[in-house]
């Protein structure tokens, strides 16, 4: 696939795979027949299993409408959107998490990471620095969750949060720009300078568990720290600090690559340069 190309041509939907499942695949809530309507049986169009209507999301995908389920939607849909090659994308990690990966000592104003909203993090009613009316906020506290949040370091003892609205071909961080995709938003918020550095996890971070789902973690794996192949969508094997893969098959981001690190340093040097010379 392109590395221009942000999901791929075609995606089939999926068959339902548990025709006889008596309890939805995602919060395990036994179906119903009749009410409460959100219970009611149905299926995700991605990986096929049973599951609830609350537990399903309507996401445009190769040029169709694909109820996913809220497991598919954290972790695959990143994933066929291209989103796991970037550095700045830390997957599904929580705002606690977040806030720690960009309050580090090497962190600096205009850091930044976009991720993937757990579903039990709370749900913001405004936009912090948004421009927004009354009436935008009265619609959005109704809304579902965004799925994806910027969070940027924007003073030295904060990180703000933005809800990255719309979908596929309209994300808007406000009302006064749509963009296709979000690399394509990411980009512009830089040029902008609201943005500046992509936050990484640094060589020395070393998770005994995984920050989302708590699975363990292995504390080393054979082979060189940095050694990677292609998974065929942009994103990759890598192995970061400690010898962790750069995902976690929940979607949190374990590590970052050699390249990213470098690049984070490299800025963070030109930054100490200016200040000392100015």
């Amino acid at each position: 696939m392109s590395s221009v190309v942000s999901m791929p041509e075609a995606v089939q939907k999926a068959v339902p795979v548990e025709p006889h499942a008596k309890a939805c695949a995602v919060c395990h809530e036994a179906f119903v027949w009749f009410f409460p309507a959100a219970r009611r049986r149905s299926h995700c169009d991605l990986c096929g299993k049973a599951v609830c209507n609350g537990c399903l999301h309507n996401e445009p995908l190769s040029f169709q409408e694909f109820r996913m389920c809220n497991t598919c939607r954290a972790t695959s849909l990143p994933r066929l959107r291209g989103l796991l090659r970037y550095p700045w994308f830390h997957g599904r990690i929580s705002r606690d998490e977040a806030e720690r990966r960009l309050r580090t000592d090497s962190s600096a104003l205009g850091d930044f990471l976009v991720r993937v909203a757990p579903d039990t993090e709370e749900r913001p009613h405004h936009f912090h620095g948004g421009r927004h009316s009354s009436h935008d906020h009265a619609a959005m506290e109704g809304a579902d969750m965004p799925l994806f949040i910027l969070s940027v370091r924007n003073t030295p003892a904060s990180v703000a949060h933005f809800p990255i609205r719309g979908q596929e071909g309209e994300y808007f961080l406000d009302r006064t720009a749509n963009f296709s995709t979000i690399p394509e938003l990411v980009a512009s918020s830089m040029e902008s300078d609201m943005l500046d550095r992509s936050a990484v996890v640094s060589a020395d971070t070393h998770f005994p568990v995984c920050p989302t789902c708590t699975a363990a973690l292995p504390t080393a794996l054979t082979g060189s720290s940095d050694n990677h192949g292609d998974n065929g969508d942009g994103s990759s094997h890598q192995q970061g600090g400690g010898g962790l893969p750069e995902f976690c098959e929940c979607g949190a981001r374990l590590a970052s690559t050699a390249e990213a690190r470098k690049i984070f340093d490299n800025i963070g040097f030109e930054y100490l340069h200016h200040a000392t010379t100015a």
